[in-house]
């Protein structure tokens, strides 16, 4: 059987019945792919048996590499029974976003002890997604400062290789602006050409690791336009501040200096 998001969600509660009588498991379809299983197929879970009741397709990258076991066979398996974890609440369509907070008090009255949280609030008070974003961020910033840093001295050893050319320009009457604009120009295009090839080269990477065993399930292969048109934005700004410095020593360079320099 393969069902949707909403279609598992949607099934009736004699199927979930039956499992909980006979053990059986639902399985995401990577998560399926992943143990080689298939509808029919038995798999171990704490040493017992369930069979593998479906395989469900949802639009959610973790939801595809998750397992559905009925709630009673899952205390029993974890020692917890009686005991639960969390409860997803979904919001009929005609909710609205500002209506939230009061389906959230009205949930908070219902017993003291629940602690209903928002999607976007629950994202940020969880740990593991603080983690996880942190070091989203000092990857980040470590990989721009190697760029700026790399983009830096390729214009810098530029800039000193042609020293001469730059006196002979400003010896003809070439004004400081305009070798400061060929400068940029190049370090633009440079940063221009290596944010394509580096995206290209990340989105190549990124099929590769969504259809590994290791990682399949846990990244979505693609690469949304917002993050192309982001990651050139940052690309020329690395080209513009790597630029600098060989900008300005470009221009304060007088043209006997460079042409000393050259003979």
């Amino acid at each position: 059987w393969l069902f949707t998001d909403y279609e598992m969600r949607a099934a009736d509660q004699e199927t979930i019945g039956n499992a909980d009588a006979i053990g059986q498991v639902f399985l995401g379809e990577n998560l399926a792919g992943r143990l080689d299983c298939e509808p029919g197929s038995t798999l171990n879970l704490f040493d017992e048996p369930f069979k593998v009741a479906g395989v469900f397709q949802s639009g959610s990258v973790w939801e595809n590499g998750s397992m559905i076991v009925p709630l009673q066979q899952l205390q029993e398996l974890t020692g917890r029974d009686g005991q639960i974890t969390y409860i997803n609440v979904v919001l009929d369509e005609s909710i609205e976003a500002i209506q939230v907070g009061s389906v959230v008090e009205r949930i908070t009255a219902v017993d003291a002890k629940l602690l209903p949280l928002a999607t976007d609030e629950f994202v940020r008070s969880d740990t593991r997604m603080q983690l996880a974003g942190a070091m989203a961020w000092m990857t980040s910033t470590i990989a721009l400062l190697v760029g700026a840093i790399g983009t830096l001295n390729t214009m810098m050893t530029s800039v000193l290789e042609r020293t001469g050319e730059i006196g002979i320009l400003r010896a003809i009457g070439w004004p400081a602006k305009r070798i400061a604009g060929v400068i940029l120009c190049e370090s633009v295009m440079l940063a221009l050409l290596a944010s394509v090839l580096g995206g290209i080269g990340a989105s190549v990477l990124l099929q590769l690791l969504a259809g590994s065993e290791a990682t399949g399930g846990m990244l979505q292969p693609t690469i949304a336009m917002n993050v192309w048109v982001r990651g050139v934005a940052v690309g020329l700004g690395i080209g513009i501040l790597g630029a600098s410095l060989p900008i300005w020593r470009a221009s304060q360079m007088r043209p006997t200096d460079a042409l000393r320099h050259q003979g």
